[in-house]
């Protein structure tokens, strides 16, 4: 006798480069189609319910109520019992009905928040049996929890013959099972009760699964719920926790890494997510009063939004909604590499540990918070999902989004080596700390951006080749200007920290970008002198061979801009080799020997280099100029070396 409701399965115990499928929509991942944003979110409310829509006129002020069912009294004196009291439905169970916790309130009232954020419509908290969305804890039969979708008085006849009246008002009452632990321990932001909270109140604004799938389906018969997965299940691509609060399916099936290897559990979104803020904003419209000031997400966070704040959330699963103003994504807290984004739709990346940890210092980080220790069986699963799913580093990838329809001006970096990415509008943006990357799309219109610190390690990549209006290599602007990225939509960027007389080098293309860098790093051509450098592609660079010129082979593998896997020939006595990081020689001896295929590593994934000879280099020595270390590299025995560098 209950009405369809959404149920949340519980799931077990529970390198920064990201990619959104949406652009995509059309083609095919892990072989299921790619679906258009606006399919996701029609099918999200493939139901059609609502609050407007058969509902009593409950939405008719543009306000849901919403309350916590305080005792037995007042559900034995509600919707779920019968005027004859001959007939109930199991919520109003005495023996497994408990109502909310304080700290449960809590995390209810952050989730309408969250959710009200969103969307045109307001919430305002009530009584219980005065509310449109009631909140209480209960025996789920087998599931996490469920709630029941604003079906509103299309069952009312049907119950009018079981006395029940007006049924519909069961329509958005959610229930947490109260028997399961994972609900209540830990109650905060990234763990699966805060996921469970915001799905289940997603399921009583009106959002369904995103495919035909329930934790408590027996297809079967068998009298166990049916297994569920993502290969059988997914109607399309996208279907996974990455973009939808409301999907079963973790996101690494879909190439995201959200799990807290430091732990070794899984991190939950804490606020609704991509697809389910274009979903909900579908049906009640979107709030245009949200954070309409100068808001800062992550570190420094003003938003007034705990998941917002990377300080307090320090493993974030979130979308950013925001309404307008100027606004700024800070990854300033993190000093390992990450990646931000700000297009709308686009995912960043941000968090999480540098290389992966024995059991044993996992298990030493799960006593500090109290958490019981993983055993060797846990562990051999997480090693599992490693391994299946091609998981080669433990930080986070793909874990903040921003919503279709929010525009967010500027990026702060960390103290990594990051990666920022500019978006349509004129963006102020800061790498701190590492040798970042800075891609402005110039394909498309980009505007006249900033970069407050534009140093000698970072790297500057277009869409299309700046102007080398010389020819040389190098590209130059004017003084007190900023330097022209596309003569066409007029883009521009002011780089700060930069020379604009000496400017910035060309290091290459690959995949379709173009790499620069400061100009003043590459060493300088004395008299009788080539410099070659190598680029991001993978070059043929020539010594001096027989002539009587030197030749400096220049790598810069301390600079952002990956070197590729290059070729010198005819490296001689005369050359030097010239790196800004020191390679390993093995012995500590300052010798190198590259063995019978003259193979050269250049640093822990970088290029290589191939000499085609059986070669010995000796370590000349170090020079040190403008921040910038210079290693100088000759054969062994060679009267060439660190006198034969010339740096600016």
């Amino acid at each position: 006798m209950e009405p369809i409701r959404g149920s949340y399965l519980e799931h077990g115990s529970s390198y920064p480069l990201g990619l959104s499928l949406d652009p995509l929509a059309g083609g095919k991942y892990a072989n299921k189609a790619i679906w258009t944003v606006e399919q996701i979110a029609e099918n999200l409310n493939r139901t059609g319910w609502d609050w407007y829509t058969n509902n009593y006129g409950e939405l008719d002020d543009g306000i849901l109520n919403f309350g916590f069912w305080l005792n037995q009294e007042e559900l034995s004196n509600s919707y779920y019992v019968s005027a004859t009291g001959t007939d109930a439905f199991s919520e109003a169970n005495p023996e497994t009905f408990n109502p909310f916790t304080t700290a449960q309130k809590v995390v209810a009232s952050e989730a309408i928040g969250l959710w009200d954020d969103l969307i045109g419509i307001s919430f305002r908290e009530t009584k219980s049996f005065n509310a449109d969305i009631a909140y209480g804890n209960t025996d789920t039969g087998g599931a996490q929890a469920y709630a029941y979708l604003p079906f509103g008085n299309i069952y009312d006849s049907y119950y009018e013959e079981f006395d029940f009246d007006e049924i519909g008002r069961i329509s958005g009452d959610v229930w947490i099972d109260g028997f399961v632990s994972s609900n209540f321990t830990p109650l905060q932001d990234s763990y699966y009760s805060v996921l469970t909270m915001i799905h289940e109140t997603g399921h009583a604004l009106g959002l369904s699964h995103p495919g035909d799938y329930d934790a408590l389906d027996d297809d079967d018969g068998d009298g166990e719920p049916d297994p569920i997965t993502y290969q059988a299940d997914a109607f399309f691509a996208q279907d996974s926790l990455q973009y939808s609060v409301m999907s079963y399916f973790d996101s690494y099936e879909t190439g995201a890494q959200h799990i807290d290897w430091s732990l070794m559990n899984f991190a939950y979104a804490a606020t609704p997510l991509v697809h389910d803020i274009a979903a909900i904003q579908e049906i009640y419209g979107a709030d245009t009063t949200t954070r309409t000031g100068d808001t800062v997400y992550g570190f420094n966070s003003n938003a007034n939004r705990d998941a917002y704040d990377f300080g307090k959330n320090p493993r974030p699963i979130v979308t950013i909604w925001d309404a307008g103003g100027n606004d700024t994504l800070d990854f300033s807290g993190w000093n390992t590499p990450s990646t931000i984004d700000l297009n709308e739709g686009a995912f960043s990346s941000g968090g999480g540990i540098e290389k992966f940890l024995t059991l044993e210092q996992v298990n030493a980080n799960r006593a500090v918070l109290n958490f019981a220790p993983r055993t060797a069986e846990a562990a051999a699963f997480y090693e599992s999902i490693k391994a299946a799913y091609g998981i080669t580093s433990p930080l986070f990838k793909d874990n903040i989004s921003i919503a279709y329809g929010v525009v967010i001006e500027n990026a702060i970096g960390g103290g990594g080596n990051d990666r920022i990415i500019g978006n349509q509008t004129n963006n102020v943006l800061t790498g701190n700390a590492g040798a970042d990357t800075f891609i402005f799309k110039t394909l498309g219109h980009t505007g006249a951006d900033r970069i407050t610190d534009f140093g000698r390690t970072d790297a500057l990549v277009t869409q299309t080749a700046i102007a080398d209006r010389n020819a040389d290599g190098l590209v130059t602007w004017s003084k007190n200007h900023a330097l022209e990225l596309d003569s066409t939509d007029k883009d521009q960027v002011t780089l700060d920290g930069a020379s604009f007389s000496n400017g910035l080098r060309y290091l290459g293309s690959s995949a379709g970008e173009y790499f620069y860098a400061d100009a003043r790093v590459r060493p300088v051509a004395g008299s009788g002198h080539t410099v070659r450098e190598g680029s991001v592609s993978n070059d043929l660079l020539n010594g001096s061979g027989s002539s009587s010129t030197r030749t400096v082979l220049f790598f810069d593998v301390a600079g952002a801009a990956a070197t590729g896997n290059d070729t010198i020939s005819g490296f001689s006595k005369r050359d030097i080799l010239v790196t800004t990081v020191k390679l390993a020689d093995g012995n500590g001896d300052n010798l190198i020997n590259l063995g019978a295929d003259g193979l050269l590593q250049l640093g822990e994934n970088e290029g290589t280099i191939n000499f085609n000879a059986n070669l010995k280099l000796e370590f000349d020595g170090l020079v040190s100029k403008s921040g910038t270390d210079y290693f100088v590299y000759s054969l062994a025995g060679s009267t060439a070396g660190i006198g034969d560098l010339i740096v600016a």
